[in-house]
Order: C-alpha cells, then structure tokens, then sequence
C-alpha cells in the first residue's frame, strides 16, 4: 500500500480534496444561491430538455439518495430555472442566464483547484483514478 510522508492513505486525501472541492463550490455559486448539484442540472439541460432518468444517469456519482435528481429539478423549476413539460425537463430563459452568470465563477473554482499541475499531470492523476475506480467495480 502506497502511504504519504504523513501516514495518510489516498482514501484520506480523496475525502479532503472532495470537501474542499465542494465547499469551493458552495462559495462559487453563491450568488446564485444555488447549489452544486443545481449547478450540474443546469448543465445537463443546457444540453436540452431531459427526462429524469437522463439526469440521475448523468448525476449518478453525485446522487446520494433515490429521488434526489427529482428533488433538485423541482428546486429548479420553483426557481423559475426550468420547465416541465411532460415527462421532459427544459431549461428557461432565466435558467439559461442564471447558468452563464454562474459559469465565469465556476471556472475560476476549476482553475484555482489545478493551479500549478500542467495538463501531462492532470492526465496522469484522472487516468489513475479511473483505474483504481475500474479495480474497485
């Protein structure tokens, strides 16, 4: 088993770089008062209307309970962000605004979360754990 200088184990580190990668998030969408999981339905139906199954497919490593992608499409659609319209699910007008003001906050989280890794690093580290998560499932 690989172990740090500091005794801590990768489960360790995974945990913590989580945590701080969401509360980074919570404080970039805050302006929006909206959440990361908002965030990411947003993005889902900026790709066009959706039913609810395509989302919890394209949210599944970020759900954490049945009915959770049911719950924060109804927090959108209370919020004006989005539409039902049937089965489907669709961006509005102001959902669509709502994601743009978001995205320039976003991507300054994303930046400052791989400041000083170079792309040749970055590739290594996902291409790792993609294959610690295929050795697990």
């Amino acid at each position: 088993m690989y172990m740090s200088n500091d005794n801590k184990p990768i489960g360790w580190w995974l945990r913590y770089v989580d945590g701080l990668i969401e509360r980074g998030f919570e404080t970039a969408l805050a302006d929006e008062g909206a959440t990361r999981r908002q965030w990411q339905v947003l993005n889902v139906l900026a790709g066009g209307a959706a039913d609810v199954a395509a989302v919890e497919a394209a949210l599944a490593p970020f759900l954490t309970a049945d009915g959770a992608a049911e719950a924060v499409l109804a927090e959108l659609v209370a919020r004006g962000w989005a539409r039902t319209d049937g089965p489907a699910v669709a961006l509005t007008p102001d959902g669509a605004a709502a994601r743009e003001r978001m995205t320039t906050a976003v991507r300054r989280h994303r930046a400052r979360t791989v400041r000083g890794i170079d792309e040749r690093e970055y590739a290594a580290l996902v291409a790792t754990l993609r294959r610690m998560a295929d050795n697990l499932t």
